[in-house]
């Protein structure tokens, strides 16, 4: 059996009891629009995130995890999400894969 993850959001944490459905390679998944309140619970604050958190985003490891949060000590908060840029080892495809999963607020 094969899945297709591209419908599950990797950054979102894991809480007790949650229930997290994988389709099947190639079965069509209706797209259902989340109230404001649970896309915005989902989303990564940049501003805020430990490494654990920054961890759970694609592309990001310990080391990127670290980078972004020295860059955010030396230099304060990031004012837009594309500040993640600035952050060394983060170029445009990899903010591209993040840009829907992130926060600034």
């Amino acid at each position: 059996m094969s899945s297709n993850s591209k419908h599950i959001n990797h950054a979102e944490r894991v809480k007790d009891e949650m229930v997290i459905y994988v389709p099947e390679e190639g079965e069509v998944v209706e797209e259902t629009p989340l109230d404001s309140n649970s896309t915005q619970s989902s989303l990564v604050n940049i501003n805020s995130a430990d490494a654990t958190a920054l961890t759970t985003l694609p592309g990001i490891g310990a080391a990127k995890a670290e980078a972004i949060i020295t860059h955010r000590e030396q230099s304060g908060a990031f004012k837009e999400k594309q500040d993640l840029m600035k952050v060394s080892g983060i170029g445009q495809k990899t903010f591209e894969k993040l840009e829907p999963l992130i926060s600034v607020k």
